[in-house]
């Protein structure tokens, strides 16, 4: 899903809308990856968690462990330019990871061929197994 920033202001211009709810049911049932996007906005980390917190209950009631639950609720991916600051930058990511969202640094745009077959390879599902990455970028 593509959003503009118009599309961005609606969204949040209407709360209870049905397209909000269906943002965070895509955020809890699928794996996301954001690019071009601070992570800071207020309300993308609302809806992110919101979606996490709905899917780490559903899977304590399920009854996994807890280190499964913590690999699992790692399921989004943020592409971002690291900083001068690498204590900034650590404190930045440790703020992202109970929302769900593991980063994916890069100096320049140059690596971000890199960094989306790292990703690709993380998903661990038969069809990223099976796949041939040179198809996919």
């Amino acid at each position: 899903m593509v959003l503009t920033e118009q599309d961005y202001f609606n969204f949040f211009g209407d709360p209870t809308s049905l397209f909000n709810y269906t943002f965070l049911y895509l955020m809890r049932e699928w794996s996301c990856l954001f690019v071009g996007l601070s992570m800071r906005d207020e309300n993308i980390r609302r809806l992110l968690h919101f979606s996490t917190t709905e899917r780490v209950r559903g899977m304590k009631n399920e009854g996994w462990k807890a280190d499964r639950i913590d690999r699992e609720a790692l399921r989004h991916f943020a592409i971002l330019r690291r900083s001068d600051a690498p204590r900034s930058d650590r404190a930045f990511e440790a703020s992202l990871r109970p929302l769900g969202i593991s980063v994916l640094w890069i100096d320049e745009y140059a690596e971000l061929q890199r960094q989306l077959r790292k990703m690709y390879e993380a998903a661990d599902s038969d069809e990223a197994a099976d796949s041939d990455w040179d198809l996919v970028y």
